[in-house]
């Protein structure tokens, strides 16, 4: 309902802002994964970094206001509208998510297991090594990430985000990247995913509308984030809103980064 009475009255990217920061975080997933996924080619960032940064709990009850909100199964949706390695690593944080048992620690020594599993530096990934890693990272709770992150740099001389850069490409690499790097460093990720975002020569605003209310669903560190925002692209997060975001939909997104 307050969707449609924001259509009648507003229009694009403002009303989608607007829309978003009236809606409860589980609503607006919920919303914004739709529009994701049936929209006019599938939005895979935004799919991505909703499924992919929230903690299951969260995304237990973003699939129920799914199916409340559009009579749908989420994870039949995912099914139809991605492939590959994607489309499995997307559905098994699904199933996680409704797992009533789930503990996260399943596996013991869960370290060593997916230490054995990881491509070395430079090998080349293939749905073999794709589906074993998968089954194993997201049984993974936050700490055991952290240990892996660690242990894979001091065995490999090499970051664990830079080898998953040099093994896998595409939309697979984009979703592992934003599942291993929001669980590592949210900062870090938040700041690659909005530079990349407001470099591009076209804006996915539906993306970064999301990715900047996950910074205050999250409370994440606002000073720290532009901070580094600033450090990594010389330019601070408001003079590239500014630059790429115009009129009242523009001014609101700045208005919000000075709360």
């Amino acid at each position: 309902d307050v969707v449609v009475s924001f259509q009648d009255k507003l229009y694009g990217n403002f009303q989608q802002l607007i829309v978003a920061l009236v809606l409860e975080p589980d609503v607006r997933d919920a919303w914004q994964l739709r529009s994701a996924l049936m929209g006019f080619g599938t939005d895979e960032v935004t799919i991505a970094h909703i499924l992919c940064t929230r903690v299951y709990w969260d995304i237990k009850g973003i699939k129920a206001r799914y199916s409340e909100l559009y009579r749908k199964e989420l994870t039949e949706d995912i099914k139809s509208e991605t492939s590959g390695s994607t489309r499995i690593l997307l559905l098994d944080i699904l199933r996680m998510a409704c797992s009533n048992n789930y503990q996260p620690r399943e596996i013991e020594n869960i370290t060593e297991v997916v230490m054995q599993r990881l491509w070395k530096p430079g090998m080349k990934a293939t749905k073999q090594t794709d589906d074993a890693i998968i089954q194993v990272l997201t049984l993974c709770s936050q700490n055991d990430l952290k240990q892996i992150s660690e242990k894979y740099k001091e065995i490999n001389n090499i970051e664990l985000i830079e080898a998953i850069k040099m093994s896998t490409k595409g939309e697979f690499q984009n979703c592992l990247l934003t599942f291993m790097m929001s669980r590592t460093n949210m900062i870090t990720y938040l700041v690659d995913v909005l530079s990349k975002i407001l470099k591009s020569f076209v804006i996915r605003d539906r993306a970064l509308i999301n990715i900047l209310l996950t910074c205050f669903d999250l409370h994440v560190d606002m000073i720290k984030m532009l901070e580094y925002f600033q450090q990594k692209n010389g330019k601070t997060l408001q003079t590239l809103i500014k630059h790429k975001c115009s009129g009242e939909y523009g001014k609101l997104l700045l208005e919000l980064l000075q709360t």
